[in-house]
Formats: structure tokens, C-alpha cells, sequence
């Protein structure tokens, strides 16, 4: 069963489960950290600051599927569905292909895909 949220309500879901597992606060994942630049610009509707933000920590960190994810987010609060759809893909894949070490590491990837699938589908976009 899938949900429906919102991009915001997602990014907040994101957030919650990077709050209440360890690791969220690597510099690796800088955008889905509350107090963050982009994440707060994001939550204000301040959309241009956002992904200029997530655009160049995409750029220090490739491949980084919370970067990914929030990049998908702001495309699809600006009614940018062909390129929010793009990066959505990208954090799905990112979760079927990562091999994570930990539990932890696991269940964020998971839960990460999850939240692109539930996006993808209330684009009416199949997660397959």
C-alpha cells in the first residue's frame, strides 16, 4: 500500500527518520538537516535558494541520494515534473543498487526509495 504525501510532508518524514536514526548528520547529508541552509530555505517555499543549495551539494557530493531526493523534492514544489520524475528514479535506484554495511544504513535506504516510490506514484509514474 502506498501513501500519498505531500513533497513537504516527505521531506519532514525524511527528516524525522534521519532524526531518529544515527547517521543523518554526516556532511554527506547536509540536505536533509533541519537548520540547514537549503533544507530551511526549502520549508520557507524559498525555492531558488533550495536548489541552488542542493545543486552544489550535488556537485560535492554525487550520487548522494538524500541530495537526490531533495533536488526531486524542489523540482516537484515548482511544478517540474519531467526532471522531478529524473531524480526521483535516481534515489529508487540508489536504494535497490546500495549494499548498505549496517542495519541502520538499510533501513535509511529503504525507507529513502520508499518515499521516491510513494512520490513517483502520486505522479502516476510506476516505481518499477
Amino acid at each position: 500500500m502506498h501513501l500519498n504525501f505531500s513533497a513537504r510532508a516527505a521531506s519532514a518524514a525524511v527528516v524525522l527518520l534521519c532524526g531518529l536514526t544515527a547517521g543523518c548528520t554526516t556532511t554527506t547529508e547536509t540536505g536533509v538537516v533541519p537548520g540547514t541552509k537549503g533544507f530551511d530555505a526549502y520549508m520557507r517555499g524559498d525555492y531558488t535558494t533550495a536548489m541552488q543549495t542542493f545543486q552544489s551539494e550535488e556537485q560535492q557530493y554525487p550520487n548522494n541520494p538524500y541530495v537526490q531526493f531533495n533536488i526531486a523534492d524542489t523540482y516537484a514544489a515548482t511544478g517540474h515534473r519531467d526532471d522531478a520524475i529524473r531524480y526521483y528514479k535516481m534515489v529508487l535506484a540508489s536504494g535497490r543498487e546500495t549494499y548498505p554495511t549496517t542495519i541502520t544504513e538499510a533501513n535509511k535506504a529503504e525507507a529513502l526509495a520508499i518515499a521516491a516510490c510513494d512520490h513517483l506514484t502520486s505522479m502516476s509514474v510506476s516505481c518499477n
